[in-house]
């Protein structure tokens, strides 16, 4: 596989990301720059990290990557 698109694991924490950034918007507003901002960031965290892993040269550090974040 050499698409990270075609993964069901960046498809699945695609959708959660935007499920995540849908809720925050309810967060008030004090929290805009702690609680909302953070969990955007822990959000986004494991889509980029599944694209980033995957543009790496070696299969065996992709596969042991998937592992961890699992």
């Amino acid at each position: 596989m050499t698409n990270y698109h075609d993964l069901d694991a960046w498809k699945v924490s695609i959708y959660l990301v935007n499920e995540i950034y849908e809720l925050t918007n309810a967060f008030p507003n004090e929290e805009l720059y702690s609680l909302t901002s953070q969990t955007k960031r822990a959000a986004i965290s494991t889509p980029a990290n599944i694209a980033e892993d995957m543009g790496r040269q070696y299969k065996k550090d992709t596969t042991q990557f998937l592992h961890i974040e699992s």
